[in-house]
């Protein structure tokens, strides 16, 4: 689920992979809500693992080398640094990448889970439902995005 407007500020090619749009969102809290609508899009629920595959197809024909499945070493990250302009880091939270190049070291993360069910009861399937309590996920917030009107992701 990402922002429409955030999507767009990026330049992202996104369109062929939206599952769903939505222009609402209920924020629940212990036994409040708050309901929230527009009448434009917001967001998109994405295919996420088809975008990523697209974008990782595009940078490999564009030069860039990837690597997958392995942590890179202190030493072959500072060869990489003279060899090329710019590196991502997408090793995780506990990086060499961001160790490497003096970024603040995180020291508190969350564990999070996605699945998707189908067979769901979905209300409107144009509004995400966000959950912030501590019985449902602790310190951090749960959603579910609708992808129509009996799947969702949660």
């Amino acid at each position: 689920m990402l922002s429409k407007r955030g999507l767009e500020r990026l330049g992202i090619r996104y369109k062929g992979y939206v599952i769903n749009s939505l222009s609402g969102a209920i924020l629940r809290y212990e036994d409040e809500e708050v309901r929230i609508k527009s009448d434009e899009i917001k967001a998109y629920v994405l295919d996420r693992k088809g975008m990523a595959k697209s974008l990782y197809d595009e940078a490999k024909a564009a030069g860039a080398e990837i690597s997958l499945g392995r942590r890179l070493s202190v030493k072959e990250i500072l060869q990489l640094e003279r060899e090329h302009e710019i590196i991502v880091g997408a090793d995780g939270a506990v990086s060499n990448v961001s160790r490497v190049f003096g970024f603040k070291q995180i020291n508190e993360y969350v564990y999070t889970y996605k699945a998707e069910y189908g067979n769901a009861h979905v209300d409107d399937k144009h509004t995400v439902e966000l959950f912030f309590s501590n019985r449902i996920s602790h310190r951090f917030f749960g959603w579910m995005a609708p992808y129509s009107g009996t799947e969702v992701e949660v």
